[in-house]
């Protein structure tokens, strides 16, 4: 994976797990316990992007970065 492609995926994933928070905050708890499988595998693949952004630049993403995304 590239710089680049792992850049557009990781904002791809935060985009949604953003989405899923705001979500979260109104939906009843039956709801949240049937999607928080999918919510916690997009956290896992933001946590790998994080770890492979770190081993290809050599340097830790910016907090603006790591809760916001990437500006492309």
């Amino acid at each position: 994976m590239t710089l680049e492609e792992l850049k557009q995926e990781y904002n791809k994933l935060i985009k949604r797990e953003l989405k899923a928070e705001k979500w979260m905050d109104t939906a009843d708890k039956e709801d949240i316990k049937k999607w928080m499988p999918n919510y916690m595998g997009i956290t896992v693949k933001l946590s790998r992007l994080m770890a492979e952004y770190r081993k290809i630049t050599g340097e830790e993403m910016s907090d603006k970065e790591v809760f916001k995304g990437f500006d492309l």
